[in-house]
């Protein structure tokens, strides 16, 4: 099975009962740094998730997680440094990170903290 596709399955085989189906890609977009920066105007959307090369070809299948949080968005630099910055999480976790993103449950340091706190640097599960 290719890389993506298990992580596709990884992370669908995750996604809790009731829970709305999230959009996922199977394409490389070009350029990134103007996706990412197209991605961060969306006020609602406070983290991206993306299958780069460590994910696709380290064989772990652990996606970047990235913060939108922007410097201008702070009251300052070790706000910033607290809540944005990026993580590995199993595709598993996607739903977990997400849904208390949105109902402001946890912050994005919060999970942040659990994968850097992990053997392997990937975040599981809090």
């Amino acid at each position: 099975m290719p890389v993506w596709s298990a992580i596709e399955v990884s992370r669908a085989r995750s996604l809790p009962v009731g829970m709305p189906e999230m959009t996922c890609r199977n394409r490389f977009l070009r350029p990134c740094f103007s996706r990412l920066a197209a991605v961060s105007a969306d006020e609602e959307l406070a983290v991206v998730f993306l299958a780069d090369g460590a994910a696709l070809h380290a064989g772990h299948g652990a996606l970047l997680a990235v913060s939108t949080l922007t410097r201008e968005e702070c009251e300052s630099d070790e706000e910033f440094e607290a809540e944005g910055g990026e993580f590995r999480t199993a595709p598993a976790g996607i739903h977990e990170i997400h849904a208390n993103l949105m109902i402001a449950n946890l912050d994005f340091s919060d999970f942040a903290d659990a994968a850097e706190a992990a053997p392997d640097g990937v975040f599981r599960s809090l």
